[in-house]
């Protein structure tokens, strides 16, 4: 019963600094983001949403090779990641990127990730490919999110930033 009550409250520990981090990452203070969301993780590796968001703090404080680290962690076991948000982004138009030629000749194929900052403005901010694929597929990705056409999450009647998680598939038949 102990155990129990110990193992809950660390969780919620973790839940509390990854709330806390994501708020400060929306109102610009990307260093307290980064502390409290570095905290979220340390108690709760597995806390996908923590290392997302401090992977975006990471990229909004230059660090991309910590960003690149905190991103592939939010990806373990990737089944995506929800806010606790009245309404969700919705994606209305994302185009397919194209294969290149030179891709194509050397029979690439496989998945581009990004992680794409969703902005309370209905603008993209920052695109970040941490999955790559050579012979310009991944840059022709970071072309075609950028014109992601979308709706900004909500919470309450506010409009919020919000990053997620974007694939992109290669595959030749």
């Amino acid at each position: 019963m102990v155990v129990a009550l110990f193992t809950l409250s660390v969780f919620a520990q973790s839940d509390v600094s990854r709330d806390e981090g994501i708020a400060a990452y929306r109102s610009g203070d990307f260093d307290r983001a980064a502390s409290s969301l570095q905290k979220a993780v340390k108690t709760d590796e597995s806390n996908k949403l923590a290392w997302l968001y401090l992977g975006a703090a990471f990229v909004k404080l230059g660090k991309e090779k910590e960003a690149s680290v905190a991103f592939k962690n939010s990806l373990v076991d990737y089944k995506g990641t929800t806010e606790n948000l009245d309404q969700d982004v919705k994606v209305g138009l994302k185009q397919r990127a194209q294969y290149t030629d030179q891709a194509r000749q050397n029979q690439v194929q496989g998945t581009v990730r990004v992680v794409v900052e969703f902005g309370a403005d209905g603008k993209i901010g920052f695109i970040f490919p941490f999955q790559t694929l050579p012979d310009g597929l991944t840059g022709n990705v970071v072309n075609v999110a950028k014109l992601i056409q979308f709706e900004p999450a909500k919470s309450g009647n506010h409009a919020v930033t919000t990053v997620k998680v974007e694939s992109y598939n290669f595959n030749i038949y």
